[in-house]
């Protein structure tokens, strides 16, 4: 009789607990997503507050077991369905009306972070731009399986935290992913066309798949500025890009070219010079100034095309390091 009198009573006080932890659902997978159950509170209206305090939905938007991988070098989840399927957004307008929407990362039963739904399109001009990680109108920009989780804010970066990436690791989930560096810009000459500019840079794969990367090299030189946005020069929060006058640009979403990519191992490194010819610099007096670049590929392409049997595809925008750059 005491046996089954204990046994209720655990059955009761584990049911209880369930029921005044919000985030009990999370502890059944090492990644969650959550939104909030009052999904009326925008995210100017969480900020101060205890994370541990808001109470979540009672089932995940999607976890790990809806995930095929997390690469962490830029937060873009990979999912195995496509989005719409499980944040309910169809488009830019449903975006619209989600904007501010807090959600809350969860990694192994932890509250990790929140975020918000963002949309730069049809921004909310009551909310100040969001100070949290967001999900914004990248959602169209990519593949329609990935969802990229943004930082806007650079004094602080939440994505970076220790306990969702062990758990991303323990889930098998988490991909390294590439990391860049710019290694040297400088101007090579200035004529009534223009200025050349050269710059260079090194990929490294730090992923344990062999990846695919847009190589500049066996991109057609007319259909580089298409996928590369040459030299960012400025200072503070004025910056100019210098790339050449576009040509024949394909529609950078949709149309891509398999012999435009490298196979690159893991642990392996890419080293590449970019010549930027004929650009027009009028804007940019002499002086000294900082300078990055910015490396991407094509965003959509599709699952059944990303994944191969030798590595897979990588899709992403990249920016590099800041270099010094004198200009004379």
């Amino acid at each position: 009789m005491k046996k089954i009198f204990w046994s209720f009573m655990i059955l009761v006080m584990v049911s209880c607990s369930r029921e005044k932890n919000p985030l009990s659902p999370a502890i059944e997978s090492d990644f969650a997503l959550y939104l909030l159950k009052d999904t009326s509170i925008t995210v100017d209206q969480i900020e101060d507050k205890d994370i541990d305090e808001l109470v979540l939905a009672n089932q995940p938007l999607f976890s790990a077991e809806d995930m095929e991988l997390y690469d962490y070098s830029l937060h873009l989840i990979y999912l195995k369905k496509p989005h719409q399927e499980y944040l309910g957004l169809q488009d830019e307008k449903d975006l619209k009306e989600a904007n501010g929407r807090p959600f809350v990362v969860c990694a192994s039963g932890k509250r990790c972070y929140f975020g918000c739904f963002y949309s730069a399109l049809y921004p909310d001009l009551r909310l100040e731009l969001p100070r949290c990680p967001i999900i914004s109108d990248d959602l169209w920009y990519y593949a329609s399986d990935i969802i990229h989780l943004e930082n806007w804010w650079k004094v602080h970066d939440s994505r970076k935290n220790a306990d969702v990436e062990q758990a991303l690791k323990n889930a098998g989930i988490f991909r390294a992913g590439i990391a860049m560096e710019l290694k040297g810009a400088q101007l090579i000459s200035r004529d009534d066309t223009g200025i050349t500019m050269q710059f260079s840079f090194e990929i490294k794969n730090n992923d344990r798949d062999a990846l695919f990367l847009l190589d500049p090299q066996k991109v057609e030189e007319d259909k580089l500025p298409c996928f590369a946005d040459g030299l960012l020069i400025g200072e503070d929060d004025e910056w100019i890009s210098v790339v050449p006058p576009l040509r024949d640009c394909p529609q950078q979403f949709d149309q891509w070219n398999r012999n435009w990519f490298t196979k690159l191992e893991s642990g392996c490194s890419m080293n590449r010079i970019i010549l930027l010819k004929d650009v027009d610099f009028s804007a940019v007096k002499i002086g000294l100034y900082s300078c990055y670049f910015v490396y991407h590929s094509p965003s959509k392409i599709d699952r059944e095309d990303r994944y191969q049997k030798d590595g897979r595809f990588w899709i992403g925008m990249l920016f590099s390091n800041d270099l010094q750059i004198q200009i004379d």
